[in-house]
């Protein structure tokens, strides 16, 4: 559990009081997931997204709209989420939809 130091009213410094053992269980997960490059066909799919939302007036995050890009440039077919602004992309992608609530 952390405990917060504060510095100031602003700043605030949070202590682990078992730092190893968290590093430990954060790369332990890590270790265990498929990470998808954010690589040229990304950025491509992602401009393309973008682009057919901006055509639409439907803006969304771009950072969402990188993870949407990523997917689909890696065979994707279903994005699990959330965030509402899928629902935008799901519109204008080959991408299907499962918001969990």
């Amino acid at each position: 559990m952390a405990s917060p130091r504060c510095l100031s009213s602003r700043c605030c410094i949070l202590y682990h009081r078992k730092p190893d053992a968290q590093e430990r269980i954060v790369r332990s997960f890590v270790h265990q997931l498929r990470l998808l490059p954010l690589d040229s066909d990304a950025a491509e799919e992602a401009a393309k997204i973008m682009g057919s939302l901006l055509r639409i007036g439907s803006p969304v995050n771009a950072l969402d709209v990188l993870i949407a890009g990523t997917a689909v440039a890696n065979g994707a077919e279903k994005i699990i989420s959330k965030d509402r602004d899928y629902e935008k992309i799901a519109k204008v992608s080959d991408l299907k939809l499962e918001i969990l609530r």
